[in-house]
């Protein structure tokens, strides 16, 4: 009897998705070149390719052409999770999304500060200047927005929170539909304020500086209390 008919390129898919909750790889970081990872999985270079494809089909994996491949912002993400495509009023789509977003980022950010390591502190760093780089188109700014929360997210050591934070960011897809202007500069101070505090370890701080960030994006778009649009 046939105990295991999966191809070769899904069980060396199943392999390396092992390879990156083993080694803890996380939203934004590179996997090993393809000559090198082929050979470190014993596997062709064709292979290689077909199972990274099957991982990107997942959102586990994304491939930048020239730059390599690396770990998804929405890791293991489905197309449409959550249903938000069904949803007719995309206006309080938003305002529902950034409602949720108030009850669990400020917590997040307040766990990052408990548990962030230094080198994770640096690439917060490093996400908010690409973030403040003039030439960043708004798609690209979307993908690094995205990144800094996840990579918030993933400080805090919860791994409900690290895979529950890219379903509620799909608001930032929203965002054009609803808030065409943007406010880089404010959004820019607001992100390095949040890092400052995880840096210090002050929890109450990270706490503060998220619930603010999130409470002036909710004045940006015109959200009153009771989650109208105004």
């Amino acid at each position: 009897m046939k105990v295991n008919n999966r191809s070769l390129p899904e069980r060396t898919a199943d392999t390396i998705l092992m390879m990156i909750h083993r080694e803890n790889l996380t939203a934004g970081m590179r996997l090993p070149n393809e000559h090198i990872l082929a050979s470190q999985l014993e596997v062709s270079r064709s292979t290689l390719r077909a199972a990274i494809r099957i991982l990107t089909e997942q959102n586990i994996l994304r491939v930048e052409r020239g730059s390599g491949t690396f770990v998804s912002e929405q890791f293991g993400m489905s197309g449409d999770p959550l249903g938000y495509s069904a949803v007719y009023d995309k206006k309080k789509l938003v305002a529902d999304l950034l409602q949720i977003r108030l009850m669990v980022e400020p917590n997040t950010a307040l766990l990052a500060a408990q548990y962030a390591k230094k080198q994770e502190v640096r690439e917060l760093y490093r996400l908010c200047s690409e973030m403040e780089e003039d030439e960043l188109t708004p798609q690209k700014r979307i993908e690094k927005d995205m990144a800094f929360h996840q990579m918030i997210a993933d400080c805090s050591r919860n791994s409900v929170i690290y895979h529950l934070i890219p379903m509620i960011h799909q608001m930032q897809i929203l965002y054009d539909y609803v808030l065409p202007k943007r406010h880089r500069k404010p959004t820019n101070l607001e992100h390095r304020r949040i890092v400052e505090a995880i840096e210090r370890h002050d929890g109450a701080g990270a706490f503060e500086r998220m619930q603010y960030h999130l409470l002036v994006i909710r004045t940006r778009l015109g959200i009153d209390d009771s989650d109208k649009f105004v």
